[in-house]
């Protein structure tokens, strides 16, 4: 309203109550219903900026209200994460959720997303929990992007509601934060997804880091399962990476399973059960896995490295130290590349499955057995045609059992060749019926 005379707001039974107004050109009053016929007008105080594309979250009592808030604008926050989800749902500008408060909540997702690019954000410890989500999907389209940014909050997506799997098939997901909660009633699928917390709790389900050529990370210091039986971590994962410093199981957790392609930077693993064992991989044709051990790592319990099907391809870097009995490997079919490795163990392998060419290739390792090296004493009638061994480079294999095959052979088996190409020095036994080919020395 412009004019140099007097402003009147007409209305019967107001009254007005004047904080320190002085009146200046530019300047922004509100006025603030207080009570039934009372009003105040507030002075010299700035409009609020509002953010587009911000939705303001605020646990507080008297700060957060889900009837007053307004979309954008941080002195109006919602009290609900749910209430701002169902608020920004229509309105595809607003897609990014800021938590103003140390309120730890939880902050429950209650609703289903749109379209578009979703981030959640905060300083503080929150917790984002799916425990009172009742909808059987999450995100409800493939053109929606999820980014969790709680560096030191919490992210609980365990949910009681078994969730369709589908719905986060082709989703980008990040999430970074200090804790990641998880169980079978929720399955992440992101394309790809990227996990980056401080402890991954696992109580069931499973991870899938990616859908595609575009690899995921999943990286966390400590992995923790408790679950009843044995488990897997991800599945059927294409080029992604898992680095974990310490992983704990109760029963047994499986790292990769079905996966065709990836990295695991492997950390310390303990396996509690005594009754059964787990595997590190398992059962995908043609997949192409690496393992770096970090440090001196240590691997305790009834843990093997692989159970594989046909035409696997493992690949080893590193420190590691097996206290388990069971033989590291089972059924092989594929090819173990061993590169600068020492490994102490009690057998490394007693099942071999072989299809007629090398299994097992050693480049600059030392390798420390207990009482079995290479057992191929199970292998049926065959007359090989190719090595089923290679030793390149500089290799020790040192038996702590003396006198001891560390090549055996069965005896309906021909021509079965270990290739050297360098120095191999052991104090095993080579079984009769097996050919040291020393090409280079």
């Amino acid at each position: 309203m412009q004019g140099s005379g007097t402003v009147t707001i007409i209305g019967a039974g107001i009254t007005f109550i004047q904080k320190n107004l002085v009146y200046t050109t530019g300047d922004t009053f509100f006025l603030e219903k207080t009570d039934t016929n009372t009003w105040v007008v507030e002075g010299n105080v700035p409009a609020p900026t509002v953010v587009i594309g911000n939705v303001y979250i605020h646990a507080s009592a008297g700060f957060g209200n889900d009837s007053t808030a307004q979309l954008g604008n941080p002195a109006r926050p919602f009290l609900t994460l749910s209430a701002a989800m169902s608020a920004a749902e229509s309105n595809n500008l607003y897609r990014t959720f800021i938590f103003m408060t140390a309120s730890s909540g939880p902050y429950y997702m209650n609703g289903s997303f749109g379209a578009g690019q979703y981030t959640f954000y905060s300083d503080f410890p929150v917790i984002i929990s799916l425990q009172n989500n009742a909808l059987s999907g999450l995100i409800m389209t493939n053109s929606t992007d999820l980014i969790i940014d709680i560096p030191t909050g919490t992210v609980d997506f365990r949910s009681t509601i078994v969730k369709n799997q589908t719905q986060l098939w082709g989703v980008k997901v990040s999430i970074k934060c200090r804790t990641y909660i998880m169980n079978d009633g929720f399955i992440v699928r992101g394309n790809p997804l990227n996990l980056i917390c401080e402890e991954l709790i696992h109580h069931g389900g499973f991870l899938n880091p990616s859908n595609g050529s575009i690899g995921g990370i999943i990286k966390a210091n400590t992995i923790t399962s408790t679950t009843a039986g044995i488990s897997d971590l991800t599945q059927s994962g294409d080029n992604f990476i898992l680095d974990f410093n310490q992983c704990t199981t109760t029963n047994g957790l499986v790292l990769a399973q079905y996966c065709r392609s990836a990295t695991i930077n492997h950390g310390n693993y303990t396996c509690g059960s005594s009754a059964t064992f787990t595997y590190v991989v398992q059962w995908h044709p043609n997949a192409v896995i690496t393992i770096n051990y970090k440090g001196d790592c240590l691997v305790s319990g009834n843990v093997r490295l692989s159970q594989q099907i046909a035409n696997q391809i493992l690949k080893f870097t590193g420190c590691v130290t097996y206290t388990g009995t069971v033989p590291l490997f089972y059924r092989v079919v594929g090819l173990a590349k061993f590169f600068n490795c020492q490994i102490k163990c009690a057998v490394l392998t007693t099942q071999f499955f072989v299809n007629n060419y090398v299994a097992f290739e050693f480049t600059n390792c030392y390798i420390e057995c207990g009482y079995d090296f290479l057992d191929f004493s199970n292998v049926g009638p065959m007359t090989f045609t190719s090595p089923i061994a290679r030793f390149k480079g500089n290799n020790v294999v040192y038996m702590t059992s003396i006198p001891q095959n560390y090549i055996k052979a069965s005896s309906t088996t021909n021509n079965m060749i270990i290739e050297v190409i360098g120095n191999l020095r052991t104090n095993g036994i080579l079984q009769p019926g097996v050919t040291q080919s020393n090409l280079i020395t």
